[in-house]
């Protein structure tokens, strides 16, 4: 239900759904698992900066990609 959904839905949105069917499944374990099938939609690498500049590149002519210059003593590094 939540992967025939995924592209279309939140997690808070589809909870209803789910718990109308199965009402002992939680609200965490959906929201888990909605999470971890959509990163099939737009992770393409571990490190979160390089995936997000990959996914960009795909979007070709729909975003424009800004490179900025980091200034000295700071980080890009987001953690994780």
């Amino acid at each position: 239900m939540i992967r025939e959904n995924l592209e279309w839905t939140t997690p808070s949105s589809i909870v209803p759904k789910v718990q109308a069917a199965h009402p002992h499944i939680t609200p965490k374990q959906i929201h888990k698992t909605w999470t971890a099938m959509s990163e099939t939609l737009w992770k393409r690498y571990k490190d979160q900066l390089v995936s997000a500049k990959l996914l960009l590149e795909e979007l070709g002519d729909d975003v424009e990609i800004f490179d900025v210059e980091i200034a000295q003593g700071i980080s890009s590094y987001v953690g994780g």
